[in-house]
């Protein structure tokens, strides 16, 4: 082989080399065939505990973060201590108002396993605010009668982690017109009532809004 051929060989080699350099390896297998978002890893038959049961910012007890190994430990702080003030949803985008109200502030994963333990840990001690709030659900409301049953509207709360709160859920329907109905009645309504508008077309080529009538004034409402 001749010094020009040798010398081409090299710097491919060399080439290849800085490639793979290159290449980010996932933190929490320490593979290069995939980035971190889309580890595969079943983490020695442990992916689905620390799928399902590692909320561990919501756990009254401080979870014992010492049984972990340090690449679990990585995955459970970028995946639920991403935010000091909320569980984010990773399939929901966020905003930066998102961002800024439950600060986001993503633990660094280059950190010893002893230090993943006193940040996770520090965390969970933050998070106490959030646990109270949790165990002081508001109690339910009754609201007027729905016209067609009798029977009271109530709203209730449910509890959402992406935004650590409870959220007002309205067993009731307000049409356009402000009348209210529960939603069991309206469903039921729209289902038996619910027709074809071919007058109100703009043009004749589309296609009719189906529609019902306010069971109280008459009113004429678009449904889907």
């Amino acid at each position: 082989m001749d010094c020009k051929s040798q010398t081409t060989m090299s710097a491919k080699k060399a080439t290849e080399k800085a490639k793979e350099k290159e290449k980010v390896r996932c933190v929490f297998c320490n593979s290069l065939s995939h980035k971190m978002d889309n580890c595969n890893s079943n983490f020695n038959g442990r992916r689905e505990a620390l799928d399902k049961g590692w909320c561990f910012l919501m756990d009254g007890g401080r979870p014992n973060f010492e049984i972990l190994a340090a690449n679990e430990l990585r995955f459970i702080a970028y995946h639920y201590a991403a935010y000091e003030g909320a569980i984010h949803d990773w399939n929901q985008k966020n905003t930066q108002h998102y961002n800024r109200k439950f600060r986001f502030r993503p633990v660094d994963l280059s950190l010893s396993k002893a230090q993943l333990i006193k940040e996770l840990a520090r965390r969970w001690e933050g998070f106490q605010s959030v646990r109270d709030l949790y165990q002081t659900k508001p109690v339910p409301t009754e609201d007027d009668d729905c016209p067609i049953c009798l029977e009271c509207t109530t709203t209730s709360y449910t509890w959402m982690h992406t935004v650590s709160s409870w959220v007002k859920v309205e067993d009731k329907v307000t049409t356009e017109c402000k009348h209210s109905f529960c939603k069991t009645c309206w469903a039921s309504h729209t289902e038996k009532n619910r027709r074809y508008d071919y007058q109100a077309r703009g043009n004749h080529h589309s296609a009719p809004n189906l529609c019902v009538n306010c069971p109280m004034c008459r009113h004429k409402i678009a449904v889907k």
